[in-house]
């Protein structure tokens, strides 16, 4: 069941964290802030308090959706910090902020990656703490500088290897049970561990022409399966051994088909996967879009219409970012 909440400050939610101290972190799409949730005395997030939260760093640019915790509690999100331009290139200076989740809560900047080329990145906690990620610009041209790279606390960025030839941008990391890193090109999978990529089985799912690989979220199920949604509601599941299999097709509605974008589906503690799908229609110059959820069961792989969460209309330039049908989890303790 939805339920409406009370004095939300803004009317663009992006990415929502949950802190260790319970409180809720909500990005503001429309404003380069973030605003704190807590909780009412009951526990309760419906009626619970909002207030301002830790302004950016001076420097950094909060359009990307890449958020990722660390195991000392902070989180860390990775976008732009500069821009140069000139009349022949158009070059991005991109490096991470970190969040502290403990006492007093202000991002810091650290170091520049001075040869990172990205606007935003596709980013993975790995357990021994740090990220690994890989940057990518566009549109347009939607296109990778080539490497992975790792971020650990206190050491740093470094190249770790280089991308596929087969994959010009990774949509999607996911960590394994085994240690090895997941990632979906056009056509098969591929995962990283030891410093190079081993390239497995096909997957099936539909690869996004305007990335050239498949677009979709990808959630780790607590059985060791893995689910995958390509950007036009195909489903496939993965079992720990690598084998794919068809895992369903999330429905057309009022005439309309799905479109769900990396980030827009979550693992819910009860083991069930929260997916958000945008269904649009373009009538007398302006695009009308609706925001519809499901839920999928890992038991038997239904999927359950949990409704529409807001109706809104656009115009067809507008620039806003299309993740407002995204939902994040973050457990409390996200490593053991």
């Amino acid at each position: 069941m939805w339920y409406r909440m009370t004095d939300v400050p803004t009317q663009f939610v992006g990415t929502l964290i949950l802190c260790s101290d319970g409180t809720v972190l909500a990005r503001d799409l429309d404003a380069a802030r973030w605003w704190r949730l807590a909780p009412d005395a009951t526990g309760s997030y419906v009626h619970g308090h909002w207030s301002a939260g830790p302004p950016p760093a001076d420097t950094f640019r909060l359009d990307s959706n890449s958020v990722a915790p660390l195991r000392s509690g902070s989180f860390i999100s990775v976008g732009d910090v500069a821009r140069e331009d000139s009349d022949d290139s158009f070059r991005v200076i991109a490096g991470p902020a970190e969040l502290s989740n403990v006492g007093v809560t202000v991002w810091r900047d650290q170091p520049v990656v001075d040869r990172w080329s990205g606007i935003a990145a596709t980013t993975c906690s790995l357990p021994a703490g740090g990220i690994i990620a890989a940057p990518f610009v566009g549109p347009p041209p939607v296109a990778s500088d080539g490497f992975l790279w790792q971020w650990s606390e206190g050491g740093g960025w470094s190249v770790v290897g280089e991308l596929p030839d087969e994959i010009p941008v990774l949509a999607s990391l996911t960590l394994m049970p085994d240690g090895s890193v997941l990632t979906l090109g056009p056509a098969n999978e591929y995962r990283y561990q030891s410093h190079a990529w081993e390239t497995g089985t096909a997957h099936g799912l539909r690869s996004d022409d305007s990335v050239g690989v498949v677009s979709g979220p990808v959630c780790l199920l607590a059985d060791g399966r893995v689910l995958a949604i390509d950007h036009l509601g195909g489903m496939a599941l993965r079992t720990p051994d690598g084998r794919w299999s068809p895992g369903g097709q999330l429905p057309d509605r009022d005439g309309l088909p799905p479109y769900v974008y990396a980030g827009s589906a979550c693992l819910l503690p009860a083991g069930r996967v929260l997916i958000g799908v945008e269904y649009s229609r373009e009538m007398d110059g302006l695009i009308y879009t609706h925001f519809h959820y499901y839920e999928w069961s890992p038991v038997d792989g239904s999927i359950t219409d949990v409704g529409v969460l807001r109706r809104t209309r656009r115009h067809p330039r507008s620039p806003w970012v299309r993740m407002s049908a995204g939902c994040s989890f973050f457990p409390t303790a996200p490593f053991s």
